[in-house]
């Protein structure tokens, strides 16, 4: 048994009622009637063949039309060349003599004459190829509409008026359930790192800085965001690529799944730059501090050389330097940092920093 789910929608009782049931015969040898015809069509144009064969069919023959094509063109080309050329005289002995311009118009002549049945063949293929998708739609339509009425007599026939749902997007049901494990593979990959991010003690790097409570909240709350939407992410997905194949849709499922926070970045991203944000900014602090093994330095180029002072992960933070290994940043918005201090011989040095608005924080660097 194969589960399918159906999003969206609207529910309408069926047409038929239980006095009509003798019309459900009739209708129902109509449409296995068009089936009949319809197939009978298709087999008449495609005889053993396939449509691929006759898609194959009409390919070649539009080639080979081409071809003869171009030499049409290039006999005119030829003819049109001898034409423009003057009558041989005894001074001008180089020129084209009269039969090769006989020469040249029967060729044009015999080169345009094979182009004509090339050309009907590829006509009449593709004459056969509507015939075939016309007839394959009129199958399709007329397939679905018997196991509507073969459904609905099936429930009158119980006593069952019912209902059905109309329009909407029908998807497996297994793909609603592979794009949740997705969203929740991807889920449990990130909350362990933003659990680590924003733990008492701990030092941020480039790629991973520290997370105050309020960014910490944020992106929990993005990432039920997009566990929840994975399914709606996998159903648009399902009708654009159209899979055809029962594997290439679990593949399908799982990857929208996991890709869903890729895709929600995606779109707010594309929100972002439609509607950017005002211009108000966050409260700001600064940091003072000294690095212990340059309180020797005794200009602000001596400190500037002997350490690289940097907040990870915010390079528009240009540090001020001054004698005894002191610095400064200035213009730091509120929040939790981790603050980088590289000396002379590639050593370096982390430290969590707390900048609060208004203030000015002071930092000892001990690195030996």
């Amino acid at each position: 048994m194969s589960w399918i789910l159906q999003v969206g929608g609207y529910v309408t009782p069926f047409p038929l009622d239980p006095e009509s049931i003798n019309e459900f015969e009739e209708k129902k040898t109509q449409l296995q009637q068009a089936i009949a015809a319809s197939e009978s069509a298709r087999k008449e144009v495609l005889k053993e063949g396939t449509p691929e064969q006759l898609q194959a069919d009409r390919k070649k023959a539009q080639e080979a039309l081409a071809k003869q094509e171009r030499a049409i063109k290039d006999a005119e080309q030829e003819l049109t060349r001898f034409k423009d050329s003057p009558v041989p005289t005894q001074q001008n002995a180089a020129s084209t003599p009269k039969d090769k311009i006989v020469t040249a118009e029967k060729k044009l002549k015999d080169t345009v004459a094979a182009a004509e049945p090339l050309r009907k063949r590829a006509a009449r293929i593709a004459q056969q190829e509507q015939i075939v998708t016309e007839n394959t739609a009129a199958l399709e339509k007329a397939q679905d509409e018997l196991n509507r009425l073969v459904y609905a007599q099936d429930r009158l026939a119980r006593g069952d008026a019912g209902y059905s749902v109309e329009g909407g997007l029908v998807v497996p049901f297994y793909l609603i359930v592979l794009s949740l494990v997705g969203g929740a593979v991807s889920l449990t990959r990130r909350i362990p790192e933003y659990q680590k991010q924003s733990a008492p003690g701990y030092v941020g790097t480039r790629d991973a800085p520290v997370l105050a409570p309020a960014q910490l909240w944020e992106f929990l709350v993005f990432q039920i965001i997009q566990f929840i939407s994975a399914p709606f992410i996998a159903a648009v997905a399902y009708y654009v690529l159209a899979p055809v194949t029962t594997a290439a849709t679990v593949g399908l499922a799982f990857a929208a799944g996991f890709a869903s926070e890729t895709v929600l970045l995606w779109v707010r991203a594309v929100v972002e730059k439609l509607h950017p944000e005002g211009t108000e900014e966050k409260p700001k602090g600064s940091l003072t501090g000294t690095v212990s093994s340059l309180t020797g330095c005794k200009t602000e180029e001596e400190t500037e050389k002997g350490a690289t002072v940097a907040i990870i992960g915010h390079g528009e933070l240009i540090p001020t330097y001054a004698p005894n290994g002191q610095f400064s940043i200035n213009g730091i918005p509120e929040g939790e940092y981790a603050l980088e201090v590289k000396l002379a011989n590639n050593q370096i040095c982390t430290q969590r920093v707390s900048i609060q608005a208004g203030r000015t924080l002071p930092v000892w660097v001990n690195c030996s």
